[in-house]
């Protein structure tokens, strides 16, 4: 039997994304969510129930997350909670990733990383899944990196497999754990 693996992903949505270069003819945004989009109609199409997406965007226009009330959350969103994914979720999804208009100057990479981890600590709790996060980024935005060491703390004691994409000039980079 396949293990149940959990997987959030969480994409900047920044203005800085919005930017279109010549040699490819698409935004980085619409370039980096090519790689996203493959990999949740690959879970999709497994139709296994115990494979399960969630979706988080920072510097959002807006801010709709589980911490929003502390400091440094906001303009964090978390576009679909941790659960298996469905075409209708696709179809919501798409309309909400789009880069923000200038507002969506808070909200950092960090910041949406503890979220991500606190969603798959409360989904999966001590439970056996394979746990992965994925950030794309830009890496333009604000990052506040205090307390990232306790970040680091609990994505090695959780299990977590974090996944960075880097969208460049021309291509992403792709950096594991």
């Amino acid at each position: 039997m396949a293990d149940k693996q959990a997987t959030v992903y969480i994409i900047d949505l920044g203005p800085t994304l919005s930017r279109v270069h010549p040699s490819r003819g698409e935004s980085d945004l619409d370039y980096a969510l090519t790689y996203i989009w493959d990999r949740i109609t690959a879970t999709m199409s497994t139709g296994r129930k115990t494979d399960v997406i969630g979706v988080v965007g920072f510097r959002t226009e807006n801010t709709d997350n589980t911490m929003a009330t502390a400091d440094g959350y906001e303009n964090i969103c978390v576009l679909a909670p941790i659960g298996q994914f469905l075409m209708d979720h696709v179809r919501d999804l798409k309309r909400a990733l789009v880069p923000s208009r200038g507002k969506g100057r808070g909200g950092d990479g960090f910041s949406a990383i503890c979220i991500a981890v606190d969603m798959i600590m409360k989904y999966c709790r001590k439970l056996k899944y394979i746990r992965n996060v994925v950030l794309v980024t830009d890496g333009r935005g604000e990052w506040d990196d205090d307390g990232c060491e306790e970040i680091v703390r609990q994505i090695q004691e959780e299990g977590i497999n974090l996944t960075v994409l880097y969208v460049f000039t021309f291509f992403l980079v792709v950096l594991r754990k």
